[in-house]
């Protein structure tokens, strides 16, 4: 996905989480920064009253963050040692 992509998916996320809750004003100011953009989408998020939305709006958060998690350096579970395996060494 292009950043230019993104940008506008992300723009449509925050508008669709804006318009949705009456609590917040819908003239509020949006970012130009991607990652600040990103910081606002968590916190509308994480704020958000339990409603649907579009299917749309559920397909782009699905995109963005599958690419996000795609894009970290996870540790997996088997990488991980014991206390009972590093005491040993």
């Amino acid at each position: 996905m292009k950043e230019f992509d993104k940008n506008i998916e992300i723009d449509f996320l925050i508008k669709e989480l804006i318009s949705s809750n009456e609590r917040i004003d819908n003239n509020m100011e949006i970012p130009n920064d991607y990652d600040e953009k990103r910081k606002l989408l968590r916190a509308l998020m994480n704020t958000q009253t339990p409603v649907q939305l579009s299917n749309e709006f559920y397909e782009i958060q699905d995109r963005i963050l599958s690419e996000e998690t795609a894009n970290k350096e996870l540790v997996l579970d088997t990488d991980i040692e014991s206390i009972n395996q590093s005491k040993h060494r």
